[in-house]
């Protein structure tokens, strides 16, 4: 599955359904599922941002509340447009529609810059996700250890 690293604190406006536009200076053609990656940065002004312009939305008292480097949820990438009426789309970047959001079990995971590819095993297939029928862990970046 595709992966898409946010930081916080709009990785988690994401994925508790707040937020359902993610802006970018990219677009690209893939729709469905997407999984979205906590990146380890902190984004202090846009955590100010989101109480002063959505004081509704629950956010997390410390920076200590958000996961940082790994997977947190998934969602559905809908469509990308420009100019969305959503108030957290900005006119001057593609406007990402996100749609089903889950939040998942948080697991470590190194993000990337564009779209990537969820961690797979080289050799059995699984994911972090999809874990091998009796459990396994990540050896190597793409090797678990029920294949070692």
């Amino acid at each position: 599955m595709k992966v898409l690293s946010v930081q916080q604190p709009w990785a988690w406006a994401i994925i508790e359904g707040f937020k359902d536009i993610e802006n970018r200076s990219w677009q690209t053609s893939y729709r469905g599922g997407l999984l979205i990656h906590a990146g380890k940065k902190f984004d202090l002004a846009g955590y100010d941002w989101i109480r002063d312009n959505f004081p509704m939305v629950p956010m997390p008292a410390n920076k200590g509340d958000f996961y940082f480097g790994g997977l947190i949820g998934m969602v559905d990438l809908l469509d990308i447009v420009k100019n969305d009426p959503s108030r957290w789309a900005e006119a001057e970047y593609f406007n990402w529609k996100l749609g089903a959001p889950e939040r998942l079990p948080f697991m470590p995971c190194r993000g990337k810059l564009n779209l990537f590819e969820e961690p797979t095993c080289r050799v059995c297939g699984c994911t972090s996700y999809h874990a091998c029928l009796d459990g396994c862990y990540w050896v190597e970046p793409d090797l678990c250890s029920a294949c070692v």
